[in-house]
């Protein structure tokens, strides 16, 4: 099943109730899609009762799109979907492209969005109940094996609310309203961040497996990598800054700034 956004009623929403019996080898998953529009940012936040969904279901290219491929996943599939998008093709022609096709994909979920914040996504008839997603302007939501569409209706709600924020706070944010509205009926096992700000830096990809709390493991690895980097920035600052030296003339809390970034302290470790 496809869906895309109609500009007179807003976010469309597919749900529907497929089989009723989990099948092995399925990622039963959840995740939200998103591009930032006033950085260009691109980002999938995803949570699943399965193993590894931080490091098996995002594909994340700077300058090119964002897609989430969970329910019957396979990396080849997922890597050739950003491939579409690289090589010029948008989210709609996509979904029509891959969506007619039988077999395995009646199992399979995935959203996208690219550079320019075109999205779109596509629900498997075979994926487990609850399955369904949403799309927004800029963002989608998409799971399967959910406690319900509150699942997503409550994590778009919270990503929609976060406006100014940088955009993997949002993520977070609304990964956390997502668990707390149910998230996925097994449980949580793993989940994961990925965000690609440009091209030239390098992006973010956290993720959490076989944890107790993956989401709160993530969100708290997130934390101390910002900690870490703004550690980093005062320590350039010091060596640049017009006053630095590294013999007699280094700014006040210069010494005391590398050590911390050096040791890890008060930045809760560096790794």
């Amino acid at each position: 099943m496809r869906s895309r956004k109609d500009e007179a009623l807003g976010p469309s929403v597919l749900r529907h109730i497929p089989s009723e019996r989990y099948q092995r080898g399925r990622d039963l998953t959840w995740s939200i899609v998103a591009r930032d529009p006033k950085t260009g940012a691109l980002g999938i936040a995803v949570a699943s009762g399965g193993a590894s969904a931080g490091n098996r279901v995002p594909f994340v290219k700077a300058g090119v799109g964002a897609v989430a491929a969970q329910g019957l996943v396979s990396t080849p599939y997922g890597s050739a979907i950003l491939s579409m998008l690289e090589k010029g093709a948008s989210p709609d022609e996509i979904t029509e492209a891959l969506g007619g096709q039988e077999g395995a994909f009646g199992q399979r979920q995935f959203h996208l969005i690219n550079a320019a914040g075109e999205n779109a996504a596509y629900t498997g008839e075979q994926c487990e109940y609850f399955a369904g997603h949403i799309l927004g302007r800029g963002v989608s939501v998409a799971g399967n094996f959910l406690a319900g569409p509150h699942v997503l209706t409550e994590a778009l709600k919270v990503y929609n609310a976060g406006q100014g924020d940088p955009i993997p706070e949002r993520l977070l944010a609304a990964l956390m309203a997502g668990q707390s509205a149910g998230g996925d009926i097994r449980g949580v096992r793993s989940a994961g961040l990925t965000v690609a700000t440009d091209q030239s830096s390098t992006p973010i990809q956290i993720s959490a497996d076989a944890s107790h709390d993956p989401i709160g493991e993530i969100k708290n690895m997130y934390a101390r990598e910002q900690r870490r980097q703004q550690t980093a920035r005062l320590f350039a600052q010091q060596i640049i800054g017009p006053s630095a030296s590294m013999v007699d003339g280094a700014k006040p809390g210069f010494t005391r700034a590398m050590g911390q970034f050096i040791t890890g302290r008060n930045n809760g470790g560096l790794y």
